[in-house]
């Protein structure tokens, strides 16, 4: 039996070719802490065109296909992804920070399940 790649569940408002340069940047960033995209993770993405009432809807799909996180990009996509799930853990946000894009978390998960929360912040 094959070990399954962990899932990270992207949620952003844009349209897929506004955010792509942020999304690229973090896949480089990943790569260079060594993890390869196909073999040690899987992004799966969901864009909302611009169509923020579209969020709670992708966000429920995020967790139809049973993700380890969810990176939302912005607060409204925060709040579809908090109100999906008790579960999934979600980062405080994606945001860009000098030349590349961070994942840009704040407390530990233990200390946010502890607490009955399971949104880091940045």
């Amino acid at each position: 039996m094959s070990k399954r790649i962990p899932r990270i569940g992207i949620l952003n408002p844009l349209k897929e070719a506004d955010a792509r340069d942020l999304w690229n940047a973090l896949k480089r960033e990943l790569e260079e802490l060594g993890y390869a995209e196909g073999k040690d993770i899987e992004f799966i993405w969901r864009f909302a065109d611009r169509k923020f009432e579209r969020l709670p809807e992708l966000a429920g799909e995020l967790i139809a296909h049973e993700v380890d996180i969810i990176v939302p990009a912005n607060p409204p996509a925060i709040h579809a992804a908090k109100a999906a799930t008790t579960t999934v853990p979600i980062s405080g946000r994606l945001g860009p920070r000098g030349d590349g894009a961070r994942l840009q978390y704040g407390a530990s998960r233990r200390q946010h399940y502890r607490n009955g929360e399971h949104v880091t912040a940045p």
